[in-house]
């Protein structure tokens, strides 16, 4: 092979020209990556500043409107249980119903051991109804010492407990005896014998009772407790009263007539 064979294994001037041009290009290039990683190294950094910033700042934020809209919630039922109890007391009597109102009440409070943004007021279901013929308001509210519901407390006996329960043709008997003796409203009706407190251990009932100089069996005896009746949309501290009467009355079991006794605190008291 010749000497200028060999010579033209080596680059010329114009290649080496383009060497030099290509290997600027690619420090460039790489100069300009470098700096893009600085800027996005910084970006990253600034992002995880703001995202420690937040946690810190808006994180107790949000848990103090969670805990604040837990005391937002309202205290007591809603629009739905009223629904729901119209729509019981509708079923239970039917076309014997004059008319029926079930509403929310409310009560104002203020009690100084609650958080400042506590609210200051719960609601209660009232309700009232009359039945055809019958000059007995039947009214309080739904909730008692027996139980949450018109059927438990009383204020439904046809729907009562089973050993409580009325027929229709009973309880319109028993309204006009309870009418006979007083003007106050009825909250609810209980065999004498079945007057254990919702959720409380009660106490056992006898089998008979002397009134006077006359012996009862407790089962043919009846406890209808006064009533209580809402005018408006809030209530007071009445509903708590322990000033309430049970009037108590004497079935006939070959009659059904009802005779009254005699009146005694209602049981438990509220």
């Amino acid at each position: 092979m010749s000497d200028e064979e060999l010579s033209g294994a080596s680059p010329t001037g114009g290649q080496e020209a383009r060497f030099a041009e290509a290997a600027a290009g690619l420090s460039d290039s790489l100069r300009r990556l470098k700096r893009w990683l600085v800027a996005l190294t910084a970006v990253v950094a600034l992002l995880a500043a703001a995202l420690i910033v937040a946690a810190v700042v808006v994180v107790p934020r949000a848990i103090d409107e969670q805990e604040g809209s837990a005391y937002d919630v309202p205290v007591g039922p809603g629009a739905e249980q009223v629904d729901a109890t119209r729509a019981e007391i509708e079923n239970a009597l039917g076309d014997r119903l004059e008319n029926v109102e079930v509403r929310l009440v409310t009560m104002e409070f203020d009690d100084p051991s609650m958080p400042a943004d506590a609210p200051s007021e719960e609601s209660f279901l009232y309700a009232e109804y009359r039945l055809k013929g019958s000059e007995v308001l039947v009214a309080d509210i739904v909730e008692g010492p027996f139980g949450p519901d018109p059927a438990s407390t009383g204020m439904l006996p046809t729907q009562g407990t089973l050993q409580s329960r009325m027929t229709l043709e009973q309880f319109e008997r028993l309204l006009a005896a309870y009418g006979r003796e007083t003007a106050a409203p009825l909250s609810g009706v209980r065999r004498y014998n079945d007057r254990v407190e919702w959720m409380m251990p009660g106490s056992a009932q006898s089998v008979s009772i002397e009134v006077g100089d006359k012996e009862y069996r407790t089962k043919d005896l009846w406890s209808a407790t006064e009533g209580l009746r809402v005018e408006g949309d809030s209530v007071g501290m009445e509903i708590w009263s322990t000033n309430r009467k049970a009037l108590i009355f004497y079935e006939d079991p070959k009659s059904g007539a009802f005779t009254f006794l005699g009146t005694e605190p209602a049981f438990g008291g509220y």
